[in-house]
C-alpha cells in the first residue's frame, strides 16, 4: 500500500494544483506496483494510461490471460490507491517495459525522442510536487512520451480514441469500435422509441456513421416487441386497443406513418379472433 503520508501529500498537492485528468492518469502508472503487489509487479509493467485505460505489458500470454480474469479486482485496487475512479479499464499485452527499452536501444531501431511539448507540460504540472515525487512523475512522463512516439512510428495508424496501434483499415481499434457501435445503436433505439416509423435513410441522416446492420438490429428488436404487444392486446379482446397496436406494428414494419398505411392491412391485422368476438357479443 502507498504510505499514508505520501498519499496525503499527493492528494493535497494534486488538489491545490487543480491538476488535469492527464496528470492523474500518469499517477496511475506509478501506483500500479503498489496496487498489484510485488509478485505481479515483477511480471508486469504499467506503460501508460489514456482515456481511463491503463495499458500493461506482461511476461507472457498466460499472464495476460490470467490477469484479464482479475481485471475488476485490479481496477478496484488501483483506484483505491489513487483515491478516486481514474482507471476504468486495463488492457494487457505481452512484453515488459525493460524488454521494450532494450530493443529500442539495441542499435537496430532507436526509439524516437519524446515530444518536447508534452514534457514541458509535464514539467509545469509537476513543478509544485515534492522533489522525490516530481522526479518519479517526470520519469513516467518521459517513458510514456517515448512509448507513444515509438508506437506512432511503428504502426501505420493509431486508434483515434485510445491511441492503440491499428492497421490501415478504419480509425478505431476493435474495442473502441465496439463501444462506438453500441453508442450508435442506443441512439437508434431512442429514435425508434419516439418514432417507430423512422426509416433507415432518416436514421442515417440523424446519427452520423450509422451502419445498416446497426439500424436493422434495433429495428428488428423493436418490431418483435411491438408484435408481442399486439398479440397480448388482441387476446384481451379490446377492438380499439387492438387496432392501435396493429397500426403501431405495421407502421414500424413498413417504416410508414399511420396515415400512409393501407386500410386493408390495418383491418386484417386488427380483426379479433372469431371466438373472442362471439364472447364479447
Amino acid at each position: 500500500m502507498m504510505q499514508p503520508d505520501l498519499k496525503r501529500i499527493l492528494e493535497s498537492t494534486l488538489s491545490s494544483l487543480g491538476v488535469k485528468r492527464r496528470l492523474k492518469e500518469m499517477m496511475a502508472v506509478l501506483a500500479w506496483p503498489a496496487a498489484v503487489g510485488p509478485e505481479l509487479a515483477g511480471r508486469t509493467s504499467a506503460r501508460y494510461c489514456q482515456g481511463g485505460i491503463l495499458f500493461v505489458g506482461t511476461a507472457g500470454s498466460a499472464w495476460s490471460q490470467q490477469l484479464a480474469l482479475l481485471k475488476p479486482t485490479l481496477i478496484e485496487k488501483l483506484n483505491a490507491q489513487l483515491g478516486e475512479r481514474i482507471v476504468t479499464d486495463i488492457r494487457f499485452s505481452v512484453g515488459l517495459q525493460a524488454a521494450d527499452e532494450a530493443a529500442a536501444t539495441s542499435g537496430v531501431r532507436r526509439s524516437p525522442l519524446p515530444d518536447a511539448a508534452v514534457l514541458r507540460e509535464a514539467e509545469d504540472a509537476a513543478a509544485s510536487l515534492p522533489p522525490d515525487l516530481r522526479e518519479a512523475f517526470l520519469r513516467v512522463a518521459r517513458a510514456q512520451s517515448c512509448t507513444a512516439a515509438t508506437r506512432r512510428a511503428q504502426a501505420p495508424n493509431v486508434c483515434r480514441a485510445c491511441g492503440q496501434p491499428i492497421g490501415s483499415a478504419g480509425d478505431l481499434c476493435p474495442v473502441c469500435r465496439s463501444v462506438d457501435s453500441n453508442n450508435r445503436r442506443l441512439q437508434v433505439r431512442a429514435a425508434l422509441a419516439q418514432n417507430p416509423a423512422l426509416p433507415w435513410t432518416a436514421a442515417a441522416d440523424l446519427i452520423p456513421g450509422l451502419l445498416p446492420r446497426e439500424y436493422r438490429s434495433e429495428h428488428d428488436d423493436l418490431l418483435t416487441d411491438l408484435w408481442n404487444t399486439y398479440i397480448r392486446t388482441r387476446d384481451s379482446g379490446d377492438p380499439e386497443a387492438t387496432r392501435r397496436a396493429a397500426i403501431t406494428y405495421l407502421s414500424c414494419k413498413y417504416s410508414l406513418p399511420p396515415t400512409a398505411l393501407p386500410e386493408e392491412k390495418i383491418a386484417a391485422l386488427a380483426r379479433l379472433p372469431v371466438n373472442r368476438r362471439s364472447t364479447n357479443e
